[in-house]
C-alpha cells in the first residue's frame, strides 16, 4: 500500500512494552520505527502467537499430566501384582513346607509301623520256632520213649517166651511127676497140693503177663495215635503261621500300595491345583491387560475429548481474534483507501506542487520503504518466534518436562 508523508511522520518507536520486550530478544529496536498501523498489526500477530503458545503449552502440560498419571497407575498395578505374587509364593512355600512335613511324618509312621510289624512277625516267628522246637523235642522224647517201650516190650516178650517155655517144661515135668506121684503114698498128697498151688500161681502169672502185653499194645497204639495227632497239629500250626505271615505281608503290601496311590493322588491334586492357579493367574493377567487397554482407551478418549474441546475453544478464540483482526485490517484498509483517495485527490489538485516536491517525495518514498522494510523485519521476527517449534520452544519444553520429573524428554518422544 502507498504511504503518504503524514503516515511517515507518524512512524515512531515501538510503544507497546510487551511487544517491545518480545521483539528486543531477536532485534535491535534502538533505530527501528513503525507506523501505528504496522504496530497494531504486530500487536495482533503477537497476540495470535501468544495464544497459540498458550494453547500448545496447555496441550503439552495435559499430555505430561496424563503420562505421569499413567505411569503412577502402572507403578501401582506393578506393585499390587508383585505383592500378590509374593503372597502366592509365600502360600506355595508354606503349602510345600507343610506337605514335606506331612510326608516326613508319614514316612516316620510307616517306618515305625514296618518296624512294629517286623518285630511282631519276628516275635511270632520266634514263638513259632520255639513251639516247633518244643514240639519237636517232645516228639523226639516220645519217639525215644516209644523206642524204649518197644525195646522193653520186646525184652518182655522174649522174657515171657522164655518163662512160657520154662513153665510149659515145668508143667510137663509136674504132670509127669504127678502121674508118678499118684502111685505114691498118701504122704505125698501134701506135695501134690503144693504142686497144684504152684501150677495155679504159674497160670495166674501167665494171665497177668498176657494182660500186661495187651495193655502194652494198647498203650503203644495210643502213643502212635497221639504222635500222629501231634504231628498233624504241628503241621497245621505251621501252615496257619505261614498263612498268617503271608497274609500280614500281603496286607502290608496293600497298605503300602494304598499309601503310594494316596500320595500320587495328592500329588496329582496338587499339580491340578497348581495348574488351575496358573490358569487363574493367566486369566487374571489377561483381564488386567484388557482392563489396562480399556482404561488407556478410555483415558485416550477423555484426553482426546478434552483436547478437542480445548482445540475447539482455541480455534473459536483464534477465529474470533482472526475475525477481529480481519475487521481491523478491513477498517485499516478502508481508512487506507480513503487516505489513498485523499492523497490522489490532493495529488491531482496540487500537480504543480508535485514537481517541486519531487525530491522530497523521493526521500519520503525511501523512508517509507525503510519503514515498510523494518515492519516486514519485525513481522518476520514474530513469525519466526510464533511459527513452528523453534529451538527456544524445545528448550522450554525440555525444562518443563524435567521440572515435572517425567524422565528424558527425547527418549519419551522417540517412544
Amino acid at each position: 500500500s502507498l504511504l503518504n508523508k503524514s503516515s511517515i511522520r507518524e512512524a515512531r518507536p515501538i510503544e507497546n512494552s510487551k511487544l517491545r520486550k518480545t521483539l528486543s530478544k531477536s532485534q535491535d529496536l534502538s533505530n527501528i520505527t513503525a507506523t501505528p498501523r504496522d504496530q497494531r498489526i504486530l500487536e495482533l500477530m503477537m497476540m495470535k502467537g501468544e495464544g497459540e503458545i498458550s494453547a500448545n503449552r496447555d496441550r503439552f502440560v495435559a499430555d505430561l499430566a496424563w503420562e505421569e498419571q499413567r505411569k503412577l497407575e502402572e507403578e501401582v498395578k506393578v506393585r499390587t501384582e508383585m505383592k500378590r505374587r509374593q503372597m502366592l509364593a509365600e502360600e506355595n512355600r508354606i503349602r510345600d513346607m507343610k506337605k514335606k512335613q506331612m510326608d516326613k511324618r508319614r514316612k516316620k509312621e510307616e517306618e515305625k509301623w514296618k518296624e512294629s510289624v517286623n518285630k511282631s512277625l519276628q516275635s511270632s516267628m520266634h514263638g513259632w520256632e520255639r513251639r516247633s522246637q518244643t514240639q519237636l523235642r517232645m516228639r523226639d522224647l516220645q519217639l525215644s520213649e516209644k523206642k524204649e517201650k518197644e525195646d522193653l516190650r520186646k525184652r518182655l516178650q522174649e522174657t515171657n517166651k522164655t518163662f512160657l517155655s520154662r513153665d510149659e517144661e515145668e508143667m510137663r515135668d509136674l504132670i509127669r511127676m504127678k502121674s508118678e506121684s499118684d502111685l505114691r503114698s498118701a504122704s505125698q498128697k501134701k506135695e501134690n497140693r503144693l504142686l497144684q498151688e504152684t501150677m495155679r500161681k504159674l497160670l495166674e502169672d501167665r494171665s497177668k503177663r498176657e494182660l500186661f502185653e495187651q495193655r502194652q499194645r494198647e498203650l503203644e497204639k495210643l502213643t502212635e495215635e497221639e504222635e500222629e495227632g501231634l504231628r498233624a497239629s504241628i503241621n497245621k500250626k505251621h501252615i496257619h503261621a505261614s498263612y498268617n505271615h503271608q497274609q500280614a505281608i500281603e496286607r502290608r503290601e496293600k497298605e503300602l500300595n494304598l499309601s503310594r496311590m494316596e500320595r500320587e493322588k495328592k500329588s496329582l491334586q496338587a499339580q491340578l491345583a497348581q495348574q488351575k492357579l496358573e490358569e487363574e493367574m493367566e486369566e487374571w493377567r489377561s483381564s488386567i491387560t484388557d482392563h489396562r487397554k480399556m482404561a488407556e482407551e478410555h483415558a485416550s478418549e477423555i484426553v482426546a475429548r478434552k483436547m478437542e474441546v480445548k482445540v475447539k475453544q482455541a480455534k473459536e478464540v483464534r477465529e474470533e481474534k482472526e475475525q477481529h483482526l480481519r475487521e481491523k485490517l478491513k477498517q485499516i484498509e478502508k481508512e487506507e483507501r480513503l487516505r489513498k483517495r485523499e492523497v490522489e485527490d490532493d495529488i491531482l489538485l496540487k500537480e504543480q506542487r508535485a514537481r517541486s516536491l519531487e525530491l522530497d517525495k523521493s526521500v519520503t518514498i525511501q523512508k517509507c520503504r525503510e519503514v515498510a522494510h523494518q515492519s516486514q523485519v519485525l513481522r518476520n521476527s514474530l513469525r519466526e518466534k510464533y511459527g513452528g517449534e523453534s529451538f527456544d520452544k524445545k528448550v522450554q519444553k525440555v525444562n518443563l518436562y524435567n521440572k515435572l520429573n517425567l524422565g528424558n524428554y527425547v527418549s519419551q518422544r522417540k517412544a
